[in-house]
């Protein structure tokens, strides 16, 4: 992961609670992106459980489709496959259900991300305004 660094040349002396304020909001957005790929990470992963889990119920609705065919719908075995079906079908909705949730838990720390980027530009911006002056004194 990249770190965000800052390097502002002012003439004079930093106001030490000007620079905290600024390390603090470098501090912010580093925690932020690691935040986010973090939350990806596991998304990516519960995805992939879930392509798992599609491609296991389909084999299962294919054998219980054989056992339809076969008119042998009513067997022990086709009653096994049938609630096994249903189980994995509720995994399946259930996983999907935390996907999304996750998804949007990382758009809205991508949107926070954001705002806290403006906050560094608008601290930034008085940084510089201070230096001029500090330069003009």
């Amino acid at each position: 992961m990249k770190e965000i660094q800052t390097n502002i040349e002012i003439g004079g002396i930093l106001s030490p609670s000007l620079q905290a304020a600024m390390n603090r909001a470098v501090s912010s957005l580093n925690s932020m992106s690691k935040q986010t790929l973090d939350a990806a990470s596991a998304g990516e992963q519960l995805a992939h459980k879930i392509r798992q889990q599609e491609t296991d119920l389909q084999g299962l609705v294919k054998a219980y489709a054989d056992y339809q065919l076969n008119g042998q719908e009513g067997s022990q075995e086709a009653q096994e496959l049938a609630q096994q079906i249903q189980s994995l079908s509720g995994d399946i909705d259930e996983n999907k259900a935390k996907l999304e949730a996750a998804y949007t838990a990382v758009d809205k720390l991508g949107s926070g991300m954001d705002k806290t980027e403006n906050a560094t530009d608008a601290l930034e911006g008085t940084i510089k305004t201070q230096g001029t002056t500090l330069e003009q004194l």
